[in-house]
């Protein structure tokens, strides 16, 4: 299992466990979202484990977010969003009604976040609150929404990638390429066409990309780009060179 995965089922299971959240029906969206039948209004309309409805939780699924685009450290956001029916959450207890919860959802929020805070969970450092960390969710009319967001901070390794293949021009125009991994090396010679095992010349204005095999000959003004792949690794860097 993956940590996003791992993180918001956590979250999902804590929250469920927690005696201050007993009254509010719990929903994962992972789950929720793939039964298409279900309506939203089944979030705060199905009663919690003590019977009471009006407010439900909905534990979103993760994002990513890069704050750095030349750094190593990502933060994977975790959001829980409460909705809260006025009618329904502030109305008494009939019959087979077990009535609303009578919490209103900014106080559910304010406790979601101390729930949140610096929580430790699946190799996580510690979830830290967003810098506006609680904010209005309107994307039910009339309902009252608030979501809590939190983040991880965890530093990405750079992935496996096949080596990045070397492009030779002798003065004859004969081009040779090679790679230092042993990995299948593709090219293509129009200068636009990316050089992989699936580009087949079906695109519009696309060269079919060749496997490389032995050097050969190029007139001048081509240009080679190359790029070389391997089962289980990423796709090399692509490699490029003008022949004059």
């Amino acid at each position: 299992m993956n940590d996003l995965m791992a993180i918001q089922q956590g979250i999902f299971r804590g929250l469920q466990s927690c005696s201050l959240f007993n009254t509010f029906n719990i929903v994962l969206a992972r789950d929720f979202l793939a039964t298409a039948e279900v309506k939203m209004s089944a979030i705060w309309q199905t009663p919690g484990p003590t019977g009471q409805q009006g407010v439900g939780l909905l534990v979103e699924i993760p994002s990513v977010r890069w704050p750095n685009p030349n750094g190593l450290q990502r933060q994977r956001v975790f959001s829980v969003c409460i909705y809260e029916e006025r009618n329904i959450n502030f109305t008494a207890a009939s019959g087979n009604f077990g009535g609303g919860t009578f919490q209103i959802c900014e106080d559910v929020a304010d406790q979601l976040l101390d729930f949140l805070w610096n929580w430790r969970l699946w190799r996580a450092s510690g979830l830290i609150p967003e810098t506006t960390a609680i904010v209005p969710d309107r994307s039910h009319e009339g309902i009252i929404g608030m979501k809590v967001s939190v983040y991880v901070r965890q530093e990405r390794t750079q992935p496996a990638r096949a080596a990045t293949p070397t492009i030779a021009v002798d003065d004859d125009n004969n081009v040779t390429l090679t790679v230092a991994d042993g990995s299948a090396i593709y090219y293509t010679t129009d200068g636009f066409s990316y050089p992989s095992p699936k580009t087949d010349g079906t695109l519009s204005g696309e060269q079919a990309a060749i496997l490389y095999a032995a050097p050969f000959m190029a007139s001048a003004n081509t240009i080679i780009m190359a790029a070389a792949f391997q089962e289980g690794l990423l796709p090399s860097q692509t490699a490029v060179a003008e022949i004059s």
